[in-house]
C-alpha cells in the first residue's frame, strides 16, 4: 500500500495540528515498514520521511491552492492508493483508484464561528469542510466529541467517522524531576486563544479565594496573547500574583507541570485535550472543563467544572488546595493510569489498520 499524506502544515510553527502530524507519522514509520508513505508539502525545510514539494510563496492563497489543487499533482505522480488530508482538508476533486481519508481536528468553527474566525475565514472553513466531508471515504476524528460533532452538522452515516484517539508525545512518559522554572509556589495554566481558554475567568476565580493569594498563576503561551491577562490582573489586585511565562517548548511544559500545586485548564472547548494528559503524566492534578473533549481525558468528574461558573472554579481551586497528603497520592496514581493509554504507538497502529482496511475496498 502506497500512502500519500498532505502535511503542508507541519512546517509551520508547532501547534496541535503539527504535533498530531509529528506524533502520529513519527510512530508509524516505527511499526509499519510494510507500506510506504510519501508526504507532499510546500517546504523541505521539516518532513517527516519522503517529501515532494510544490514551490510557493508563504501566504494564505499559496496554502489554499496546494491544498485545493496542487496536491492532486502529487497524488497523481507517486501512484498512491490512500492520501490522507491530515489537518481537515482534502483536494476539492477527488482521483479514480484513490481512497480519500481526511482527520477533523474539531469543529469550533461551526460551534461557536464568531470566536473561531473572522466573517471571511468562516465562509472559506464552511466551504471547504462541506466539500472535503462529501470527498471523504473516512473521516477520522481523535474525540468521541468530534465524532458527535461531525455526524451532527454534516448530517452523514456514522460510518464514515473513525474514532482513533490521538496520543501524547513520548517524552512526558518519562520525565524525571525536572529543574524548578518558578521559585514561588503556584498554580499553572497555558493559552493559545484569548477567549476560548477561559483564563480570564481562572483570574476572577482566584480572587475569590483568600487562601490562594500566597500562590502565583503561571501562565504559558504567546506574549500577545497572554498579555491581555495584565490588565484583568490589575483590575482585580492580583498583579502581583500573575506571572506570565511566555511560550514553552516541551521541556519547560513539563517542569511547569511538575512542579506546580495543580493545571487548571477550564476551557470553553477542546477538541482533544492534549495539555490535560501532559500535567497528569506530569503528576500535576488538574481540574478541566466538563464539556466537549475534556469529559474523554479526564478520569476523575470530581475535577471538572462547569466552564462559565467562576464560583464552581474557584471551589474546585480551593478544594484542591485543601486536598489531604493521601487522597492527593491517590489521585495523582489515577491520573497518570488513565494518560498512560493514549500513545501515539497505539494511534499508530490503528491507523494503519484502517488505510489497509481502506485500500482492500473496490
Amino acid at each position: 500500500m502506497k500512502v500519500g499524506v498532505n502535511s503542508r502544515i507541519y512546517s509551520s510553527e508547532f501547534t496541535g495540528i503539527q504535533n498530531y502530524i509529528r506524533g502520529l507519522y513519527n510512530a508509524i514509520s516505527k511499526i509499519d515498514s510494510n507500506n510506504k508513505y510519501t508526504f507532499f508539502q510546500m517546504s523541505k525545510e521539516k518532513k517527516l520521511g519522503k517529501t515532494l514539494t510544490t514551490s510557493l510563496p508563504k501566504n494564505k492563497l499559496s496554502n489554499v491552492l496546494f491544498d485545493l489543487f496542487l496536491v492532486s499533482k502529487h497524488i497523481r505522480n507517486s501512484g498512491v492508493s490512500v492520501f490522507h488530508g491530515a489537518a481537515n482538508v482534502l483536494p476539492f476533486n477527488r482521483m479514480g483508484g484513490v481512497k480519500y481519508v481526511v482527520t477533523i481536528h474539531d469543529l469550533f468553527v461551526m460551534i461557536d464561528p464568531a470566536m473561531a474566525l473572522k466573517l471571511h475565514g468562516q465562509f472559506y472553513y464552511r466551504a471547504v469542510l462541506k466539500r472535503t466531508i462529501k470527498n471523504a471515504d473516512l473521516i477520522i476524528v481523535y474525540s468521541e466529541s468530534t465524532r458527535k460533532d461531525v455526524i451532527k452538522f454534516f448530517n452523514i452515516n456514522p460510518n464514515k467517522v473513525k474514532l482513533i484517539y490521538a496520543g501524547v508525545d513520548e517524552y512526558y512518559f518519562s520525565v524525571k524531576s525536572p529543574r524548578r522554572l518558578i521559585k514561588d509556589n503556584y498554580f499553572f495554566t497555558a493559552m493559545t486563544h484569548p477567549t476560548r481558554k477561559n483564563t480570564a475567568r481562572v483570574l476572577d476565580a482566584f480572587s475569590k479565594v483568600p487562601d490562594l493569594k500566597k500562590y502565583k498563576l503561571v501562565v504559558a503561551g504567546p506574549d500577545h496573547i497572554i498579555e491581555k491577562l495584565t490588565e484583568t490582573a490589575i483590575n482585580l489586585g492580583l498583579e502581583k500574583n500573575l506571572v506570565l511565562f511566555g511560550v514553552a517548548d516541551k521541556k519547560q511544559m513539563a517542569s511547569l507541570y511538575s512542579h506546580a500545586q495543580f493545571f487548571v485548564f477550564p476551557s470553553l472547548y477542546e477538541g482533544f485535550g492534549f495539555p490535560v494528559l501532559e500535567a497528569m503524566l506530569c503528576g500535576c492534578p488538574v481540574i478541566t472543563s466538563n464539556c466537549s473533549s475534556l469529559v474523554e481525558v479526564t478520569p476523575d468528574s470530581n475535577w471538572l467544572v462547569t466552564p462559565d461558573s467562576i464560583d464552581q472554579i474557584a471551589k474546585k481551586m480551593e478544594n484542591l488546595v485543601d486536598l489531604d497528603n493521601n487522597k492527593l497520592k491517590l489521585l495523582i496514581k489515577k491520573n497518570r493510569s488513565f494518560a498512560e493509554k493514549f500513545t501515539w504507538e497505539a494511534a499508530a497502529r490503528e491507523t494503519v489498520k484502517t488505510f489497509e482496511k481502506l485500500s482492500r475496498l473496490s
